[in-house]
């Protein structure tokens, strides 16, 4: 397949529930990614107090309803994408801690790892 210098996933990774991100969609992504390429992520984190836990768990209700999305709770993308052989290089924080805008590069990572999800463990 086609390697990519930059993959960008703007709220992309929200929408997925942490098996589906493990097993599918980050190793796929991480493997068109060359080597010491970026991934740009902006996505929402795991909200921290009650009021963000509300507001996420109403987006994710009102997005199944509408949209069909798979989630039906916010994965921890971030820790999924350093067990995919990916590194951060940047954060940014947002909207009140609730988003997160990530730089990450990829690390060497042999493809018999990266085609069972399991890089860094």
């Amino acid at each position: 397949g086609e390697w990519f210098d930059v993959v960008i996933t703007p709220f992309v990774l929200d929408l997925f529930t942490e098996e589906t991100l493990q097993t599918r969609l980050l190793p796929r992504l991480r493997r068109a990614l060359k080597p010491g390429g970026q991934w740009l992520v902006t996505d929402f984190v795991p909200p921290v107090g009650y009021g963000q836990k509300i507001l996420i768990q109403s987006m994710i209700r009102f997005f199944r309803l509408t949209a069909n999305i798979e989630a039906c709770t916010l994965a921890d993308w971030q820790k999924l994408m350093t067990e995919t052989g990916l590194q951060r290089r940047e954060r940014q924080s947002q909207v009140n801690g609730l988003v997160s805008a990530e730089v990450w590069t990829a690390r060497f990572v042999p493809d018999s790892i990266l085609l069972f999800g399991i890089a860094g463990r």
